[in-house]
């Protein structure tokens, strides 16, 4: 069963070599009961160690059940041990935070034995020592005596093919050394852990979950403002271009600079005959001012001529009656649109539809009643048809504006395209300079939405950058809080080892422990923000700031940074403890 050959060990005391082995030989069979005698400090604590795999020979052969040992992986020497070794430690080496039956059942869970069954056989050799009615003591609870009693019962339950026992008996009286001859466990082990140093667990995991909630209020703070800018072209549609005359700066084509644009109806004509693949909507625009009077009430408020396709470009959502029509156009009738505030200042409590109101003294019959996503500024207006305000002041065509929408398929570059080809056709109609920037305004949203984007990205990107940060700080501290731990549990990791614990299984004890601090202090952090977002996020609503919130995505996005950061935290604490070796890690004070 063991061969030792010519086996060599030696130590560096300082500046000297104690020389503990030289040249050991000797042979167990399988059945053999062998006693390894000497005086203290002769080395036989070190030989067992080495044939228990806890510690390595400087040279010499060692060959256990057929197999020689030289030179093994951690993984494949604890594979040895599981399966082929039993310790029976002189200093007990249990796990204080274990039940006596847990500290029992704990390599058979590192040989995968069904919990219900390790439960049963750790009891089992509990009773064979006499501490069946014990198994639910700590080992805090026990005298010397019992803990050894629960240390060979640990031994002997995972049935090892060897029995290494250093000093088995020690700590025992003579009736008892006469009577001698774990997944619930990886999360009953995190949450002592937790429990044992509450105080930094708390700071380090308010540190990550304060760093989540910075990260999505920032996020939720740039959709604000976000959603802030977006609502205030909300009140038109999203593919318009307005067209807006304006003063050369430059001469051209025989006419001196300064000189004023005029538009007119027939470049409402020229454009729809122009683009009709490209134009969806257009309207001219007129405006004026005028004092409104129904019975005893009056106010100023202002007027837009429009033609039909206006409300659609305005996106006015008529609650009453109906908007001008063709026919109203080509009668050049007296009839309004009128805002919801105007009603409410005019009509009071009184139905406006039908009724005539004097627009600086002309009769106007009120048709309908609109309200607009916009705000309530915009619903002190009225809309008339264009053609009856031309009329009224002096039979002219001219116009101020001119809005449109164009094919709701175009994308951003192509939209883009449509604007410019738009204002090179009317400035060369009106004889401007194609360099000249203010003698034609053409403004299109798509422009607009493609800047406020790229601003909110550039502070998203901002805003990911300082979370990200806040978070680092984090995770160092998650590190920390990993790398103590397992300097505490430097012993307990011996241990675990030299009862067959692989380095994977180390590993995974480590890294389950960062992810669990990083996940729920994360979510916790995440829920809050959300929280606080969902209470008064829909409250807020001004021109630059409405609605703070954060999208699925968003959350989603933290939580697999959550999972990875606490990976990241506990990947070099768990490669450290997986790397120690058994006898450093057991002789740990």
């Amino acid at each position: 069963m063991i061969e030792i050959k010519d086996l060599h060990k030696s130590y560096k005391m300082g500046s000297n070599v104690l020389h503990v082995l030289k040249g050991i030989n000797f042979k167990v069979e399988e059945g053999e009961l062998v006693a390894i005698m000497g005086s203290s400090g002769s080395g036989k604590s070190t030989l067992l160690n080495i044939l228990g795999m806890l510690d390595g020979a400087d040279s010499g052969e060692y060959t256990l059940d057929g197999v020689p040992i030289k030179n093994l992986s951690e993984t494949k020497a604890a594979q040895y041990r599981n399966k082929f070794l039993g310790f029976i430690f002189q200093s007990f080496n249990l796990i204080n935070y274990k039940s006596a039956l847990e500290n029992v059942a704990l390599p058979l869970y590192y040989q995968k034995v069904p919990r219900k069954e390790r439960q049963e056989k750790a009891m089992k050799y509990l009773e064979r020592v006499g501490l069946k009615p014990w198994a639910d003591h700590l080992p805090s609870e026990l005298s010397g005596g019992q803990k050894q009693r629960v240390a060979i019962a640990r031994a002997m339950a995972a049935e090892p093919k060897v029995l290494l026992a250093d000093e088995p008996t020690g700590a025992l009286d003579s009736t008892t050394s006469y009577e001698v001859m774990f997944d619930r466990d990886v999360w009953q082990e995190i949450f002592n852990t937790l429990k044992t140093n509450k105080l930094r667990t708390f700071l380090t995991g308010f540190s990550v979950g304060w760093a989540i909630f910075i990260l999505v209020m920032l996020l939720a703070s740039v959709n604000g403002m976000e959603n802030g800018f977006v609502g205030q072209f909300n009140d038109d549609a999203t593919n318009s271009i307005f067209v807006r005359p304006g003063t050369t700066s430059k001469a051209y084509g025989g006419f001196e600079e300064g000189r004023r644009i005029q538009l007119k109806n027939d470049d409402v004509e020229y454009i729809k005959r122009s683009f009709p693949e490209d134009v969806e909507y257009i309207s001219a625009r007129y405006y004026t001012n005028t004092t409104a009077r129904y019975k005893d009430e009056t106010g100023s408020y202002s007027v837009q001529g429009t033609h039909p396709d206006h409300q659609a470009i305005e996106k006015t959502l008529v609650v009453a009656g109906r908007y001008i029509n063709e026919a109203d156009l080509i009668n050049k009738a007296k009839v309004a649109v009128i805002g919801r505030k105007v009603a409410e200042d005019l009509f009071k409590d009184e139905d406006p539809l039908g009724k005539f109101v004097e627009f600086n003294g002309l009769p106007f019959r009120v048709i309908g009643i609109f309200t607009d996503d916009g705000d309530d500024n915009a619903e002190r207006r009225i809309y008339a048809p264009i053609s009856t305000y031309q009329r009224i002041y002096g039979n002219t065509n001219n116009i101020n504006m001119i809005a449109l929408t164009y094919n709701p398929s175009y994308d951003l570059s192509t939209s883009l395209e449509f604007s410019s080809r738009l204002e090179d056709l009317m400035k060369r109609r009106h004889k401007i300079d194609p360099e000249d920037q203010s003698g034609l305004y053409v403004f299109n949203y798509a422009e607009a939405f493609d800047n406020i984007s790229s601003f909110t990205a550039v502070l998203k990107g901002i805003g990911i950058g300082v979370g990200f940060l806040i978070l680092i700080a984090g995770i160092v501290g998650i590190g920390n809080i990993m790398v103590f731990t397992i300097k505490e549990r430097t012993k307990e990791i011996g241990v675990r080892k030299a009862l067959g614990a692989r380095p994977s299984q180390i590993i995974n004890l480590v890294l389950l422990e960062s992810v669990f601090i990083t996940s729920i202090s994360g979510f916790i952090g995440l829920l809050f923000a959300w929280m606080i977002l969902a209470a008064i996020g829909p409250t807020i609503e001004t021109p630059a700031f409405s609605n703070p919130s954060v999208s699925l995505s968003v959350v989603v996005t933290a939580t697999i940074v959550l999972i990875v950061a606490g990976v990241l935290a506990g990947l070099l604490p768990a490669m450290k403890a997986a790397n120690v070796k058994p006898i450093v890690a057991l002789s740990d004070k």
